[in-house]
């Protein structure tokens, strides 16, 4: 070989050396790197409610708050079992598809509904035949209400039967509507259901349970403002929200723990599945994960990936969205960068593709869920301070005077004259006079948030305090 020839060679080996020592220089971890004392505690103990949550769709028979079945669903999640096999009865694949045979009985109950009032009065002899049928659940659904404590034990990727726990959710809501238009506006068992979501939405481990939490919030919210709507005794049911709901701001219906735990879960998940991935391969990574890619995949950089990206969605989850300079939701493809591969690919492969976190949707879900708390408190407030013969403009004038302000304009709410709808201009950022659709909350088309008040004559007026807002 010509010494020309020798000394290309010779600088290629040199630059390799430099790109494979250059990899081996991971990043230090920020001094704020979140830790397990950054999680919201929960507790193992029986008296926790979250085991009712998990053993939610057991057979009809089974007492779920039994010593064998607590030990069941503690052996699986709690870390101090991690060394041993899981529950020789216990299969993920059979317990998420245990409410598959009472999907059909209930497929009425879990369909959109525009008005939770009009829907329950049209369909009272269902709602009561389900209601026998589902009695068990509804013991169940009952003891979980009832409990103190109810807090999230799972891992990150574990997700409960969120459609049984809904399905059963909307059942008991539909039979308290019914109450409470026998039982002098009895909302109790609602404002129970609510708070159950804000204990979910808190201690949430995981996406999954955090977003069952919200709409638990939001099916209460919507049947309180369906209940205020009637004409029967709506300052009764605005009394109570008001007395019952205290002003929130969006940290007390945001995704902080589960978001948090993600991380966790990524970081426990680099430590033991990646090093055993690099020795094996997989289908997910298609060779890509064997030992030269391990060559270049620096974990604590990778983590630190993660790190910032969740951070930034919890300031964005904060901070209203009127506040936010852009619109950064969505991770980066950090694959896709030039000369991207100079430094970590592995770990950019991953974090890009493989294990791509996307929490968008779950901070849209969050300020909506602040919006609908926000728009039902002002919606009692008006049942009990105004009537229908109230000139739109007085109305006006007192949401610019409550001080309370929509996330996505930094204004007053509105108030549709017209259609009686309060209502924030949504994620589109523009006045739609209160056009909505809550099937599309995720989306830019719903276009507004909204919440009917029909406003009527009130012989009570005169309501002590004010509404405080955001």
């Amino acid at each position: 070989m010509k010494k020309g020839g020798i000394k290309i060679l010779l600088f290629v080996i040199v630059l390799a050396v430099i790109y494979v020592l250059f990899n081996q220089i991971d990043s230090p971890a920020p001094p704020d790197i979140f830790t397990e004392k950054d999680l919201v505690p929960t507790t193992y103990e029986k008296r926790n409610g979250f085991y009712l949550v998990m053993a939610f769709t057991e057979p009809p028979r089974i007492d779920i708050q039994s010593r064998d079945i607590i030990s069941k669903y503690r052996r699986i999640c709690d870390p101090r079992f991690a060394h041993e096999d899981p529950p020789k009865d216990w299969d993920y694949r059979t317990y998420q598809k245990a409410f598959e045979k009472y999907r059909r009985p209930s497929r009425f109950i879990r369909r959109y509904k525009k008005d939770w009032v009009e829907f329950v009065n049209l369909k009272k002899k269902d709602i009561g035949d389900l209601a026998g049928k589902f009695s068990f659940f509804l013991d169940r659904y009952g003891k979980l209400l009832d409990s103190e404590v109810v807090s999230d034990f799972t891992e990150s990727r574990f997700r409960v039967d969120e459609t049984a726990l809904l399905t059963i959710a909307k059942l008991y809501t539909a039979l308290e509507i019914l109450k409470a238009q026998t039982n002098n506006g009895d909302i109790s068992g609602l404002l129970s259901q609510l708070h159950l979501g804000r204990k979910l939405i808190t201690t949430a481990r995981s996406v999954f349970t955090n977003s069952i939490g919200k709409r638990l919030v939001q099916e209460s919210l919507a049947a309180l403002n369906s209940l205020m709507n009637r004409n029967e005794n709506p300052g009764e049911t605005a009394g109570r929200v008001l007395k019952e709901l205290p002003p929130l701001g969006t940290e007390a219906l945001g995704s902080r723990n589960a978001f948090i735990n993600y991380f966790l879960a990524v970081g426990r998940w680099m430590e033991v599945v990646i090093e055993r991935r690099s020795r094996e391969g997989n289908v997910e990574f298609g060779k890509k994960m064997k030992e030269v890619a391990r060559v270049f995949f620096q974990k604590q950089r990778t983590k630190n990936y993660y790190f910032y990206y969740i951070s930034n969605c919890l300031e964005y989850e904060n901070k209203p969205p009127y506040e936010w300079e852009s619109e950064a939701l969505t991770p980066e493809l950090l694959h896709k960068k030039t000369l991207w591969f100079l430094q970590n690919p592995t770990g950019k492969f991953i974090f890009s593709e493989d294990m791509r976190p996307d929490f968008r949707a779950d901070i849209l879900e969050t300020h909506r869920t602040k919006i609908l708390y926000d728009l039902t408190r002002l919606s009692a407030e008006f049942h009990l301070k105004f009537t229908k013969e109230t000139p739109a403009d007085e109305i006006r004038a007192h949401l610019r005077a409550c001080g309370s302000k929509d996330p996505y304009s930094g204004k007053p709410y509105l108030w549709n004259h017209d259609k009686k709808r309060l209502y924030s201009v949504g994620p589109n950022r523009k006045d739609d006079g209160g056009q909505f659709d809550p099937r599309k909350h995720n989306k830019e088309d719903p276009p507004d948030i909204a919440v009917s008040c029909k406003i009527s004559y009130n012989p009570n007026l005169n309501i002590t305090g004010g509404y405080n807002g955001y």
